[in-house]
Order: structure tokens, then C-alpha cells, then sequence
């Protein structure tokens, strides 16, 4: 044997055994992270850096599992000085994160992740959350305040939920309400259907999101809805568009009252983040679900897992409104493992309060689908986290 082919032969070695410890440390890393409970896990090690998604359904707040997810496999790290964390929702990419693992913290922070995205999206996830069943329990509360004849008018619901997520980015939930306390319409004094939805979730290229509903929705709307978003600026600016065709339904004495679709309601929406105080302003503008043209202005500030807003509408022929709406964490922090079947809380609990009731009260109103773009992303903004590590963690 020459002395160039032993060189070789020794080269060839050492590349099969690094190939071999990558491939090991990357096992390793996704046995870790799916037995604590963490899904669509995809790992790919490429020379020192190693790419890693993941999708939280432990932990109840985004910054927490991102936190516990780097010291679980921090001791398997060694071979790697960079980690690119991706986050995902429904199995959908939505913001990503880099750890320096020499520096042991977190060095950027970015929102546009195809670049990063399109090294593991074809790799087959570990611990797949499709088809696993939640029992979420969450409350409701309905309140007005100001009536002379009634000056304290409260409703207390308990809203059951169950939801699983079909395939990627395809979820189902059906929601029923269970009245405990009710001040209002003897119509609410029974247990009723709530929201029973089937949404579909997409992310374009170039941070474009599209988010579509089909179900019966609140305010007894019924029909489909189409939400739209475009982001830039690393996540802190979105241009939006929302369209829904409805018709009216409700569950009265035992029977369904319906009419066919016949309300079409439509927005565009602008919304500017201020990074340094979390803070977040919006307009949207359009056509509400009584048929109102009308403008509302949000201003919204993330303290952590708490989100006070303050809002105002003006509606044409000079109606106005006010009011504010809070977020608030529910307990626990981490839930069971996700399963087959599993029950747990709402990870948080929001209430929107309206100075005027009534007719006023309604203008500039929309319905829900269960489902919004924003809910999905605003925990996993990138200067959010970034200000929250710094701010509440470090």
C-alpha cells in the first residue's frame, strides 16, 4: 500500500466518523427534545452550524420553551458553534432564532425564515402533532356597566373546547358553552354550541401569511372568512386584509334558525410595532357585521405574557366608541405532554370591554373564527423575544 493511499484511506476515516458522531449528536438531540413533548421536530447538522424546528405545545408561553428547549440539549451541543432555532405553529414556519453556543445566549433574531426553513422542511418530523386530540377549558366573561334600570349586567360561561391539528397547518375545533351565570337573554341560559371551525394556515414566501376559516363563527355567523397578511421590517410592520361571506344561524328551543349567506364584511388593516416598548399601533378600516362603515384605531403594549390595549371607532353619520381589552396568562405555565388525548387550559384569557352598549356598542364589531393571524404570531415576534430575554430573563 503507498503512502498516498494510507493518507486517504486515514482522510476517509476521520469523515466517517465526524459523519457518524453529526449523526449520532443528531439523534441524540431529537430523542431529547420529543420525549420531553416538544413536536415537528426536523434536525440537519451542516458543518458547524445545526438547524433545528420545533412546535410548542407544552409550555404556555413561546419564550419559555425556547428558553428550556436550549438547556435541554445544550450538553449535546459541542460539536456545533451555531444553532438555528425555528419555531413553528401548526407546523408552519413563523420566526426564527440564533444561538451562539460558545456565547451561550441568543445573537439574532429574524422573522423571514425561507432561507432557513427550506434546509429541513422536507425532512420527516419527529413526533408529528397531527391528529392528537386537546380538551381545552377556558372561561368566558360577558359585562356591561352604566344601565340605569340595570346598572351591573354579568354573563360567566365555561367554553369546553376540542381541537387537533389535521395535517400541516389544517386545524378543527368545536367549542360548546356552558352557561354558570347569566344576566342577560334568557336565550343564553342553556348550553349551546360556540365556535366550530376548520381553518387552514399557509406561509408564502417573503413573510406573506394567508389564514382561511369555514364554520359558525360568534355573534351567529355563519360562513367562510379570509384573513391575509404581509410583513416587513423583520416582523414590526403588516399590511392586511380580512373578507367574510355570512349568513345568520342560532340554536333557539331546540331548533336551528338560519337564513342563506348574505352579509359580505371586509377590512384592510395596517399595524406598526415599536420595538423598544413593545408597543403596537393599528388602523383597520371597512365594513362590519351590521353593516357599518367604520375606522378603529388599537394601541397594544406587551408587559411579558400580560397585553393591555385601548381602542377607538369611528363609524360614518358620527358614531363613536371606546374602549380597552386586556391578555392575561392562565395557569398552569406547562401543560401535560401532548397525546392522543389530552386536557388542559387556555394559555390565556382575553376580554375586550365597549363604553357604549347597545346599538352604538355594536358598530365597528366583528365575529371570531377562533382563528386569527395575530394570534398566532405575536408571541414569537422577534424583537418580542428578544426584549423579553433581555428584559424578564437575563
Amino acid at each position: 500500500m503507498g503512502i498516498k493511499t494510507f493518507r486517504f484511506l486515514i482522510v476517509l476515516f476521520f469523515v466517517f466518523m465526524g459523519n457518524l458522531s453529526a449523526q449520532n449528536s443528531v439523534k441524540k438531540i431529537g430523542d431529547i427534545l420529543s420525549n420531553h413533548g416538544f413536536e415537528n421536530i426536523r434536525i440537519k447538522a451542516e458543518n458547524s452550524s445545526l438547524f433545528i424546528s420545533y412546535e410548542n405545545r407544552l409550555y404556555r408561553f413561546e419564550a419559555t420553551a425556547l428558553k428550556n428547549a436550549t438547556k435541554l440539549i445544550e450538553e449535546a451541543l459541542q460539536d456545533y458553534k451555531e444553532i438555528y432555532f425555528i419555531i413553528l405553529n401548526r407546523n408552519i414556519p413563523l420566526s426564527l432564532f440564533v444561538y451562539n453556543v460558545d456565547e451561550r445566549r441568543f445573537v439574532d433574531y429574524i422573522f423571514d425564515v425561507d432561507e432557513y426553513w427550506n434546509k429541513v422542511k422536507d425532512i420527516e418530523p419527529i413526533n408529528s402533532s397531527n391528529l392528537k386530540f386537546d380538551l381545552v377549558v377556558k372561561p368566558d366573561f360577558k359585562g356591561e356597566f352604566g344601565d340605569y334600570s340595570n346598572p351591573v349586567q354579568a354573563q360567566l360561561n365555561l367554553l369546553p373546547e376540542i381541537n387537533t391539528n389535521i395535517f400541516s397547518g389544517l386545524s378543527m375545533s368545536v367549542e360548546t358553552i356552558v352557561p354558570l351565570y347569566n344576566e342577560f337573554s334568557v336565550l343564553e341560559d342553556s348550553v349551546r354550541q360556540g365556535i366550530i371551525s376548520l381553518s387552514q394556515f399557509i406561509r408564502l414566501p417573503n413573510s406573506v401569511f394567508l389564514l382561511g376559516s369555514v364554520g359558525y363563527f360568534t355573534n351567529n355567523r355563519y360562513g367562510v372568512d379570509f384573513e391575509g397578511k404581509k410583513y416587513y421590517n423583520n416582523g414590526n410592520f403588516s399590511l392586511g386584509l380580512n373578507f367574510g361571506y355570512t349568513g345568520f344561524a342560532q340554536l333557539m328551543f331546540g331548533k336551528v334558525f338560519y337564513s342563506e349567506p348574505y352579509l359580505v364584511t371586509g377590512n384592510i388593516n395596517t399595524e406598526y410595532r415599536v420595538p423598544e416598548y413593545d408597543l403596537t399601533l393599528g388602523i383597520t378600516a371597512g365594513k362590519f357585521i351590521y353593516k357599518d362603515m367604520s375606522l378603529r384605531f388599537d394601541v397594544n403594549r406587551q408587559f411579558g405574557e400580560i397585553e393591555i390595549g385601548f381602542f377607538a371607532i369611528y363609524s360614518e353619520g358620527g358614531n363613536y366608541n371606546g374602549g380597552f381589552n386586556f391578555v392575561i396568562p392562565l395557569f398552569p405555565s406547562k401543560h401535560l405532554k401532548p397525546n392522543i388525548v389530552r386536557i388542559k387550559t387556555s394559555d390565556n384569557y382575553r376580554w375586550e370591554y365597549r363604553v357604549r352598549g347597545l346599538i352604538p356598542g355594536q358598530r365597528g364589531r366583528s365575529y371570531k373564527t377562533g382563528n386569527s393571524i395575530n394570534s398566532l404570531l405575536e408571541k414569537t415576534n422577534p424583537s418580542f423575544i428578544k426584549n423579553y430575554f433581555i428584559n424578564y430573563i437575563n
